[in-house]
């Protein structure tokens, strides 16, 4: 059962309050979309596509302890869980 935003109590992760905060943060799981342009020198398009998927780095958690303070979040992990190139076009330079 999902709780509401004026239910008060534990999400089940004992999480500690962080910076002097009453109250601990709750946990979310945010699902994030997004699109990059790779561009690949490779033999072939289906080459291209996978050297692209698989040599590509993971995304990172760029805030540092201010933002934690001023926003009042942590993030706790990131986890990759879709990786397809989406689309590839031959590229023709004049």
């Amino acid at each position: 059962m999902r709780r509401t935003s004026d239910e008060s109590g534990s999400n089940g992760n004992n999480r500690v309050p962080l910076n002097g905060e009453s109250k601990p943060l709750q946990t979310f799981d945010v699902y994030l979309t997004r699109t990059y342009r790779v561009r690949v020198d490779a033999e072939d398009e289906r080459s291209a596509r996978r050297s692209a998927e698989f040599f590509t780095g993971h995304i990172t958690d760029d805030s540092n302890e201010r933002d934690h303070t001023e926003y009042k979040f942590q993030i706790s992990e990131i986890e990759m869980i879709f990786n397809d190139a989406l689309e590839a076009e031959e590229v023709f330079e004049e």
